[in-house]
């Protein structure tokens, strides 16, 4: 069966009501406050993160929690929509780190003042390595050969030039210097001594300019130096990291522990020839069309729950057991200036949103990305799901065809069963049928379909843990 995508507002109540009893479960634990979440074409959470085989992080579950958050409004539920890497690299993209007029005075006065010890350096480095190095964009040639010294030659990246400045033995703080360049030393020395008090200056610009080239290139260019991850992807390839907090073996665990259980008691009947009307636990009714809302099929019954059961009966419950209920934490590898590992570093966006079109010297977009970043607008992710087994189903049918009904169910035993839209299982994981009551002083049924045995705490590569609600974090927002 494939997924449908339902309207968030036709199943708000079923999924404020799985949220409702999550947390009671696991938020005290936990510390995390679920919101109620509408499961879209990304279908539930494939929890099974790391590839049996290959150690390698699982495509399914990356594709998951790649995920941006799809626009709401207060009190709607969480919905995911596009990818998120791609909303904050067009907001890093469009910020620079520019100074202050005033600022600026200084630093052409730095550069005046220095002018000879440029060319030297630019020159004692052309000399030994031949040619000069390319710029990025926007900025200097000079830039470029700071930002090699800084980074590469040293043994801490995160250097800066006072230290270089303040150094008793320059050589040895430069120990990863290619012996080319031992020469360039003396000559950047020099230039260091040149600089004088502009040195911090020149570091908060270097600093900072570095900062939005890691952050643009951990996107752009994943890679083990910038702390991406490898899929299961059948590739080489590496990606932003999702790191995830909960250990495989304590998800397995959470699903297996049967004790935290939530159960969800819906009152069916029929509004119209497409429509049901539900209501949850006793509370509110609404409509709802029968295939945005249960189906049920056999492989002689294909649409059994919409054609039969709500055609041919007084009323319908239906009950779900969900077990397992746990809690898998994760999210996007946050940037360390120190180690330059990571990409999320909400505080440069922050910076450029508070300082807007002052003169100050600070990060600003150029131009402005035109993104919603407060709460609730597109800009975020998720960073914990609360997640359970498929769960066993009790359907309670008033009818006065009961027989028939139970003779259908007791020669089929195997079923495809899909709610809110979203397939529990595939043809090759139906739904078994594990028990069957009539009552005859009521005119009932009752049948107990049970979720196959793979879908309960599996452990293969495509396990997929139903969603009871998440927790969104939107990195900006104030």
């Amino acid at each position: 069966m494939a997924t449908t995508v339902v309207p968030v507002s036709e199943t708000q109540a079923i999924m404020e009501e799985l949220k409702k009893q999550a947390n009671q479960i696991l938020s005290s634990a936990s510390g995390v406050d679920l919101e109620s979440f509408h499961v879209g074409s990304a279908g539930n959470f494939p929890y099974y993160w790391q590839d049996s085989a290959t150690l390698k992080f699982n495509q399914k579950t990356y594709d998951w929690i790649k995920s941006a958050l799809a626009k709401r409004t207060d009190g709607e539920s969480v919905s995911l929509d596009g990818v998120f890497t791609n909303e904050y690299l067009a907001a890093i993209t469009a910020i620079t780190y520019t100074l202050s007029q005033a600022d600026q005075v200084k630093l052409n006065q730095v550069n005046e003042d220095t002018t000879d010890q440029q060319g030297a350096l630019l020159r004692a480095w052309k000399q030994a390595f031949g040619s000069l190095p390319t710029p990025a964009s926007g900025d200097t040639i000079l830039d470029a050969i700071i930002d090699t010294i800084r980074t590469k030659w040293t043994t801490n990246p995160s250097t800066t030039l006072s230290e270089m400045q303040n150094a008793r033995d320059l050589s040895s703080l430069l120990a990863n210097a290619p012996a080319s360049g031992q020469a360039v030393i003396p000559i950047f020395a020099n230039y260091l001594n040149a600089v004088g008090g502009g040195i911090s200056l020149i570091d908060t610009i270097t600093l900072n300019q570095g900062i939005l080239k890691d952050l643009r290139n951990a996107i752009n260019a994943p890679s083990a130096q910038n702390g991406g991850v490898q899929l299961n992807d059948g590739t080489q390839n590496y990606y932003p990291a999702y790191p995830v907090a909960t250990q495989l073996s304590d998800i397995v665990n959470g699903l297996k522990d049967t004790g935290n259980a939530i159960n969800l008691k819906m009152q069916v009947s029929k509004f119209s020839s497409t429509e049901a009307t539900v209501s949850v636990s006793g509370g509110t009714s609404f409509n709802i069309p029968f295939l945005d809302f249960f189906s049920l099929g056999a492989s002689g019954h294909a649409s059994y729950f919409r054609d039969h059961l709500v055609q041919n009966s007084s009323s319908i419950e239906i009950e779900m057991d969900f077990t397992g209920v746990t809690m898998v934490e994760f999210g996007p590898k946050e940037y360390d200036v120190s180690s330059r590992l990571g990409w999320l570093y909400a505080d440069v966006i922050k910076k450029a949103i508070a300082n807007g079109s002052q003169d100050v010297s600070g990060f600003k977009f150029s131009p402005d990305p035109q993104i919603d970043f407060s709460k609730n607008g597109p800009f975020g992710f998720l960073n914990a799901v609360g997640i359970c087994n498929y769960p066993t189903i009790k359907i309670t049918v008033t009818s006065s065809n009961y027989e028939s009904i139970k003779s259908v169910f007791e020669q089929e035993s195997s079923w495809t069963v899909s709610f809110l839209g979203i397939p529990l299982g595939s043809v090759s994981e139906s739904y078994k049928q594990t028990n069957v009551n009539i009552n005859a002083s009521t005119g009932s049924v009752s049948v107990t379909l049970s979720p196959p045995p793979e879908l309960v705490a599996g452990t293969q590569d495509d396990s997929v843990g139903f969603v009871l609600g998440v927790q969104p974090d939107y990195p900006t927002a104030s």
